[in-house]
């Protein structure tokens, strides 16, 4: 058996010897193939949903636009206190 140092996912996929080869669990948690005795080529490989990379840019793109709104309603609030400060007029001491 060749364990891959890798969590377990169902999108993992392996062959041995250019041959499609069933993906079981070691320790529960690591993806591993059987293998023949002797030297074997084997390769694995991961190939998650299309809508997975969609999901991940949609992520990215809302803590984007979540920080953009933040600093837009710190800067409005900033210059809204500036201008409250400047109609006062100076301060008498």
């Amino acid at each position: 058996i060749l364990v891959l140092n890798q969590a377990w996912h169902p999108d993992w996929a392996a062959t041995v010897n250019g041959v499609p080869v069933p993906i079981e669990k070691a320790a529960g948690a690591f993806p591993a193939v059987e293998t023949n005795a002797g030297k074997s080529e084997v390769a694995f490989t991961f190939s998650p949903p299309v809508w997975y990379g969609i999901s991940m840019f949609g992520g990215a793109a809302a803590w984007i636009l979540a920080l953009v709104a933040v600093l837009a309603l710190s800067l409005r609030s900033f210059r809204a206190a500036r201008r409250r400060h400047n109609a006062e007029g100076p301060s008498e001491k």
